[in-house]
């Protein structure tokens, strides 16, 4: 870690180097600070398989509403940061639909020509390094359904695995045995 000799704000812009370290909210970062920051993050990323689910706009709206409160506070950033970059994406036989928050949809249930329903966001900040994508996809393909966290900051891998414990928490709610009746192409049961 560079050492900081330095434990007064800067007085040309009146940043704090120490403050940006200990993870509090700055404004306006010199150049120098976003260096040593930068040093200190790290990139974590990682995928965890959905089991099979009923997913409904309601699973949605809850995740949805975990990401946009709960997970800025998590990096310091505001639920509008995150609202702004959210996005939904139905993909049917025919089309897509994409949409910013799931409330734009107008319907309860997805129709049956539903194959993928993505959710999540991702935002990065050029003046302070911060990168974070999050997606959950839903698959009528069990194999493709997942969370995928990749997360560039300082203890990344900490953060990641508490949202995805959470989201797990959400998502289990809805778990269904749909795949003792239907496995995926490839597996057969003993006759």
């Amino acid at each position: 870690m560079p050492k900081i000799l330095r434990k007064q704000p800067d007085d040309n812009t009146g940043f704090d180097v120490h403050a940006a370290l200990s993870g509090r909210h700055v404004t306006k970062p010199s150049p120098l600070a976003v260096i040593i920051m930068t040093a200190t993050m790290t990139r974590y990323k990682l995928t965890k398989k959905i089991p099979t689910i009923d997913v409904d706009v309601s699973l949605l709206k809850t995740i949805e509403t975990y990401l946009i409160t709960n997970v800025p506070k998590l990096f310091d950033l505001t639920e509008e940061d995150v609202r702004k970059k959210y996005s939904t994406k139905i993909e049917e036989v025919n089309g897509e639909h994409s949409l910013g928050l799931i409330e734009q949809y107008d319907n309860t249930m997805f129709p049956d020509t539903t194959s993928r329903v993505t959710v999540g966001f991702r935002t990065d900040s050029y003046r302070t390094k911060l990168d974070i994508d999050i997606k959950v996809r839903f698959s009528k393909d069990a194999l493709s359904s997942d969370i995928e966290i990749d997360l560039f900051d300082t203890n990344p891998k900490e953060k990641a695995v508490g949202i995805l414990n959470k989201l797990e928490n959400i998502i289990n709610e809805k778990k269904n045995l749909n795949f003792l009746f239907h496995p995926p192409f490839g597996y057969t049961g003993a006759c």
